[in-house]
């Protein structure tokens, strides 16, 4: 279960690094900086809780992974209002970041049935 949460939210992170190098709008420069971060910050944190071996360690880190990840949906959402194309369908990165919520939302329910 570890490593398919972790996996996973690198697959989503890949896929957006990959789709932002091939934007060449000036304008939207901001927002695909903080996009890219936001998704280095989701399997990054759930790598350094995953770490942890306090299970009040690994909630949290997983927690700002979580927050992370929808900040990451809310850019995707605003480039999609202005217009600004990730990909001709943007149902991939939507499929990868409920992937990537389920994963860590279930990962989060099992870890405080442990506390």
């Amino acid at each position: 279960m570890k490593t398919e949460v972790w996996n996973q939210a690198m697959e989503m992170n890949v896929l957006i690094y990959q789709l932002c190098t091939n934007i060449d709008d000036k304008n939207a420069f901001s927002i695909l900086n903080q996009l890219r971060r936001a998704s280095l910050s989701v399997p990054t944190n759930i790598a350094e809780g995953l770490s942890k071996e306090s299970t009040k360690e690994q909630l949290r880190f997983l927690g700002i992974s979580y927050a992370s990840l929808m900040e990451v949906l809310s850019l995707v959402v605003t480039m999609e209002k202005l217009n600004i194309s990730l990909i001709s369908s943007h149902a991939e990165i939507h499929k990868k970041i409920n992937e990537s919520a389920r994963l860590i939302n279930g990962y989060r329910k099992y870890l405080k049935k442990k506390l």
